[in-house]
């Protein structure tokens, strides 16, 4: 069972965080002809690459939690990641021990997790069908106002 991230500890920075999706498909190249994909799975776990940034203390409570709650990485964290969906939590396991190095008075540990899958809490056929049918961002809060303050009760 997944241990939580601690609330009080900052989240991973927002600025210059990378994330990699492994591939589930592979393009073929024949020697005449068109290329051709092949899907090799369904499962495309995800790398986070970032950096947390702490004072002193937060530091300290961050290595003594990393240590003992997450025994050493071993355990599955439910963190708090921002993406496009939002900041949704999801179970990732440290790839390694994060580094800490000292930058002026804050502690930055460079960090690398890995998620089985991207956590989308909204439909993505619903969002899919938005996008082809093209409605805008204004389109939808119009419509949010008119289903929940014009007819609340439907």
């Amino acid at each position: 069972m997944a241990v939580d991230y601690p609330s009080q500890f900052r989240l991973a920075i927002q600025q210059g965080k990378k994330r990699e999706v492994a591939k589930t498909f592979i393009n073929s190249e024949p020697l005449a002809g068109k290329m051709y994909t092949q899907r090799l799975t369904d499962e495309a776990p995800v790398i986070w690459d970032f950096d947390l940034i702490f004072s002193q203390f937060q530091a300290k409570l961050f290595d003594a939690w990393f240590f003992v709650t997450a025994d050493s990485g071993n355990e599955a964290v439910n963190m708090p990641i921002k993406t496009e969906q939002g900041i949704v939590v999801h179970e990732v396991r440290f790839i390694d021990i994060p580094q800490p190095r000292e930058t002026a008075s804050v502690w930055r540990y460079s960090c690398s997790v890995q998620a089985a899958a991207i956590v989308r809490p909204d439909d993505v056929n619903v969002l899919s069908d938005l996008a082809i049918a093209g409605y805008t961002e204004q389109d939808m809060q119009l419509l949010d106002q008119a289903i929940n303050e014009g007819w609340p009760e439907a």
